[in-house]
């Protein structure tokens, strides 16, 4: 786990006239803010994502309190623990949250709303060799989620919607039909 969670932006307009260093890096969380960084006060009505991004902090880290398992996606973050007693050995279950903050109106610029909804996620314990689980994944979504460093080739897709199985090979490798392009891509990462 990182020491810090930190948000990136550029300086844009009158704000960049005649500086070299456009790019400010804050700093969300963290035991001590590192040395030689400077502290100064940001008005959340202004850098509303600044605002959005402690709030979805302050519940991740209640969730991480609670024994949930929290990740960052692109639109939302999520709070999972699995369910004690799967009904079986290949397949476990997690239930939990997903939740955003938004600032919706533009005119309100103090005001946040909190979205969340509530997620039930069965996920692999087996490779697709194991026949019924093969079964299972055919129309299946899947998500570039690897246990170990990915090629650096790959690198970008970890996290993401690759697209659906398509089918099982006799190899157990399967054929996910990509959204990006028009054939399928064989892919070795199980859903």
């Amino acid at each position: 786990m990182p020491d810090f969670s930190t948000w990136r932006f550029e300086l844009r307009g009158d704000e960049a006239k005649d500086k070299p260093d456009r790019f400010r890096m804050v700093f969300l969380s963290g035991k001590q803010p590192p040395p030689g960084a400077s502290c100064i006060e940001f008005d959340v009505g202004r850098f509303w994502r600044i605002g959005s991004l402690i709030i979805e902090e302050a519940i991740a880290a209640h969730f991480a309190q609670l024994k949930f398992v929290t990740e960052e996606g692109h639109f939302e973050r999520l709070a999972l623990r699995t369910v004690p007693n799967s009904p079986d050995e290949a397949i476990e279950l997690a239930t939990g949250v997903s939740f955003s903050a938004r600032r919706p109106f533009r005119d309100d610029r103090y005001r946040f709303a909190l979205s969340f909804n509530w997620e039930v996620r069965a996920l692999f314990k087996e490779t697709l060799a194991n026949a019924n689980i093969a079964r299972i994944a055919v129309g299946m979504p899947v998500l570039y989620k690897p246990t170990n460093t990915p090629h650096p080739e790959i690198l970008h897709f970890r996290n993401r919607y690759l697209g659906r199985v398509r089918s099982i090979e006799d190899d157990a490798t399967a054929t996910v039909m990509c959204g990006t392009t028009a054939k399928p891509k064989r892919s070795l990462v199980p859903t």
